[in-house]
């Protein structure tokens, strides 16, 4: 569909101006991007947690109990540094999953579109850092993508 596509421009650091679409449509395609981003990174954060919870199994029924003593507890090193410190310092919040995609999509915006003559897969490459989320929306996709539309008829 168009929105497909104007979505897909908008990942082209050469394109990703759309100068061909009015500014409150060109705002619409941005907002759709953020909606995007922030499904992808929900998927991600998902995925490394899925990955999280099967290297912890992993290592549970690695576990000896011959080789660890159970009744020992670790250093209280942290209890003495947040008696010291605990007023002074403060954990920072982490950000939502809709303000850390909007806040990538911004920082993505705010840079200046590529020359026609570069190539956008190098841009890119060297931006996964800065703009994962978006990094990993950009990259091709598998022809079996749901945003794939051709249908599959006998003939």
């Amino acid at each position: 569909t168009q929105d497909a596509l104007n979505i897909a421009s908008a990942l082209d650091p050469r394109f990703k101006e759309l100068p061909y679409l009015e500014k409150e449509d060109r705002e619409q395609v941005y907002t759709k991007l953020v909606f995007e981003a922030e499904v992808s990174h929900q998927m991600q954060a998902m995925g490394n947690q899925e990955e999280d919870e099967g290297s912890s199994s992993t290592k549970l029924s690695g576990f000896n109990e011959e080789t660890t003593a159970p009744n020992e507890s670790p250093p209280c090193k942290k209890k003495a540094l947040d008696a010291l410190f605990g007023d002074s310092f403060t954990q920072r919040e982490r950000k939502s999953t809709s303000e850390t995609a909007r806040a990538e999509v911004l920082r993505y915006r705010a840079k200046d579109a590529l020359p026609l003559t570069e190539n956008a897969m190098k841009w890119r490459r060297s931006q996964e850092k800065e703009l994962p989320v978006l990094s990993t929306l950009a990259k091709p996709v598998p022809v079996h993508s749901r945003h794939q539309c051709a249908s599959r008829t006998s003939s």
